[in-house]
């Protein structure tokens, strides 16, 4: 694996290269943000993980963060801030910028190797889920409409999901979404606008997926979601990015514009004791509450 880092301290620099070439990593080194940006875009399909300060000149690893986020890469690349900023908000807009794993500064050498190894672990399930996918549009089980996976196809891979979450012993959650008074939409400007409505629902929501983020269509107007979430806090803010990304302007369809709403039902799994199907029914139980306390809102239960 190359791990591309930017520091501007030769210490620090010193003390990383020696730590991660011993464990057998490969390492490029850079002096700031600037120069790691360069660096990054000349050789953005090796690099797996960029290990970045916050504080630097020319270029912050904030500013460098956000970047790599932005450029299209074709594989996932894990984001680990190491930096002396350390207060809560801090992290919450070093995590926001993009960053996968925060570390203050002095950092145990054992915790860093943990928490790279961890990125690993995200980088794998990542190829493993690329190539899921070419092998799933082979067996055509993407939803002709939206382009996203269909029933049978989010119900395997949230099988999947489970073996794995198993073995790996990770958390994850499921989010059943459900575009709001859909039929309203139909009768007002014709199921045409509906289709569209649908699919520009998906591309806002897929803008806010990582890339082993799943999504398939499970009913007429439902999705279902698989969420990679550490605790029951993460899950409920990725329920809502996609509720922000759907809610936050009209939609813009043939000259018309729709203002559209999203409920959301979400379990996080924090014990691996159920079946797919049970935990679609949690979910499908948080959505219906949604829905039936007034729409447009996000239920969230752990089980």
């Amino acid at each position: 694996m190359k791990i591309l880092i930017a520091e501007d301290d030769e210490i620090t620099q010193l003390i990383l290269q020696k730590l991660l070439e011993r464990e057998g990593y490969k390492v490029i080194l850079t002096n700031n943000g600037l120069e790691a940006w360069n660096v990054f875009q000349q050789k953005r399909e090796e690099i797996d993980m960029v290990i970045t300060d916050w504080l630097m000149p020319k270029m912050d690893g904030l500013e460098l963060c956000k970047k790599i986020r932005n450029l299209d890469v074709s594989h996932y690349v894990y984001l680990i801030f190491i930096t002396v900023r350390e207060r809560r908000e801090d992290v919450v807009i070093g995590l926001e910028a993009g960053a996968d794993d925060y570390i203050p500064k002095p950092f145990d050498p054992h915790e860093l190797l943990s928490r790279i190894r961890s990125g690993e672990r995200v980088i794998e399930i990542d190829k493993r889920q690329r190539k899921v996918q070419k092998k799933l549009e082979c067996l055509s089980l993407s939803d002709e409409l939206t382009k996203v996976l269909n029933r049978r196809g989010i119900f395997g891979r949230l099988r999947e999901e489970v073996d794995r979450a198993t073995r790996e012993k990770y958390l994850f959650s499921v989010m059943m979404l459900d575009i709001d008074n859909l039929k309203e939409t139909n009768d007002r400007y014709g199921h045409d606008t509906g289709d569209k409505v649908l699919c520009e629902a998906v591309r806002r929501i897929r803008t806010c997926c990582r890339p082993y983020d799943a999504m398939g269509r499970y009913g007429g107007d439902e999705f279902l979601m698989i969420v990679a979430a550490e605790e029951k806090s993460v899950a409920y803010k990725f329920a809502e990015r996609f509720h922000m990304a759907i809610c936050e302007k009209p939609f813009e369809i043939d000259n018309e514009c729709v203002n559209i709403t999203v409920s959301i039902g979400v379990t996080f799994v924090s014990t691996l004791n159920y079946e797919p199907e049970e935990i679609i029914k949690k979910a499908d139980e948080c959505l219906i509450k949604a829905k039936t306390t007034g729409k447009n809102m996000i239920v969230i239960q752990e089980i």
